[in-house]
C-alpha cells in the first residue's frame, strides 16, 4: 500500500510476486490496475461486474413530453432532435426520479444494472492472479475490490494456497478500506518527498484503526537523504520497521518500461537487492501470521 500514488508499490508487489511461490496475486487498484502488465498472465476467466442502477429509455414508449429531462437534477437526460429522451450514462446517478415522473404506460424509462467493470482471473509465470478494471466514470470501486478479493480467495482455496498478495490502491478511501479489511499485514511504500511523507502519516492512522501490523520500504531513498532520515525517524517513533531502502536506479525504470519484473530481469542492476528485500518481507509477514 501507499498513501501517495507513484511511489513504486506495484513495482515492489511484482518483485514479491516473483519470489513468493505459494500465493495468489491480486490487484485491488481497480481504477488503474497495472500489476498484470508486469506479471503478464493469460486470462482464464472474465467476470462482468455491475453496481447500482442506471436509467434507460425505451424509445418506442417515449412520447417526448420531456418531464424526465426537466426533473433530472444531474442534467443527464437530453431531448434528441426527433423528440425522444436520451440518457447520458456518465452523468446518470441512478436515482430513479425520471422513472417515477414518466407518465407513459408502459413506462418509457426503466432502471437496470449496467456492466461497470470486469474481473479477470489469470495464469501467470508467477502463479495465479486476480485483477479487475472499473470503467471510466463508474462508481462502487470499493465493492469491486471486495469482489476481486472474494475471487482471489476462491482461487486460493481451489489450489490449496494459503496466502494472497494484494497490490492495493493509493489513498485512504473506500477502495483502500475494502483492501485492508481482513488482511494480516501491510507493506507501506514511501518515497522521500513531502507529499509522500504526509500521505504515509495518513495511511498509518488508518492502519491504527484496523490494528494491522505494518512495515515500510523507502523507494528512491537517495533522492533526498534528509527526507529519508525524517521518514526513518518518524517510523522509529511509531515503532514501525523500515525493512529496506531502494536506490534510484534507471535500470529499474527500464525493466518496468520493457514489461519485466525488476527482480527477475538480468539487466536490472538492483535485481539482487530487490530479491533479498522481497524475501525479507515475505519472511517477516509469515512470522507475524504464524
Amino acid at each position: 500500500m501507499s498513501g501517495k500514488g507513484g511511489t513504486g508499490k506495484t513495482m515492489l508487489a511484482s518483485c514479491i510476486a516473483g519470489v513468493w511461490k505459494d500465493k495468489v496475486s491480486c490487484d485491488a487498484d481497480v481504477d488503474a490496475a497495472n500489476l498484470g502488465i508486469l506479471l503478464r498472465g493469460e486470462v482464464k476467466k472474465r467476470i462482468p461486474f455491475s453496481a447500482g442502477m442506471k436509467a434507460e429509455v425505451i424509445p418506442e414508449f417515449c412520447t417526448g413530453c420531456a418531464r424526465c429531462a426537466e426533473s433530472c437534477r444531474f442534467n443527464s437526460i437530453i431531448m434528441t432532435d426527433n423528440g425522444i429522451a436520451e440518457i447520458e450514462e456518465l452523468k446518470c446517478e441512478g436515482c430513479g426520479l425520471c422513472h417515477l415522473v414518466c407518465p407513459t404506460e408502459p413506462n418509457a424509462i426503466i432502471m437496470r444494472r449496467f456492466v461497470t467493470g470486469e474481473i479477470t482471473i489469470c495464469e501467470t509465470p508467477w502463479g495465479h492472479m486476480v485483477t479487475a478494471m472499473l470503467k471510466p466514470g463508474a462508481e462502487a470501486s470499493g465493492k469491486l475490490v471486495t469482489e476481486v478479493r472474494e475471487n482471489a480467495e476462491n482461487v486460493a482455496s481451489e489450489n490449496n494456497l494459503n496466502s494472497i498478495l494484494i497490490d492495493g490502491s493509493p489513498g485512504i478511501g473506500c477502495p483502500v478500506n475494502a483492501t485492508l479489511t481482513g488482511t494480516k499485514g501491510v507493506v507501506l511504500v514511501v518515497e522521500p518527498s513531502r507529499s509522500s511523507k504526509h500521505d504515509l502519516e495518513r495511511i498509518i492512522e488508518l492502519l491504527d484503526f484496523f490494528n494491522l501490523p505494518r512495515c515500510v520500504v523507502i523507494n528512491r531513498y537517495d533522492l533526498s537523504h534528509k527526507l529519508t532520515e525524517e521518514i526513518e525517524e518518524m517510523c522509529e517513533e511509531r515503532g514501525i520497521t523500515v525493512v529496506g531502502k531502494i536506490p534510484f536506479d534507471r535500470t529499474i525504470t527500464e525493466s518496468i518500461v520493457s514489461g519485466h519484473i525488476p527482480s527477475q530481469d538480468s539487466n536490472c542492476s538492483q535485481r539482487d537487492l530487490l530479491n533479498e528485500l522481497s524475501k525479507r518481507v515475505i519472511s517477516d509477514f509469515k512470522e507475524v501470521i504464524l
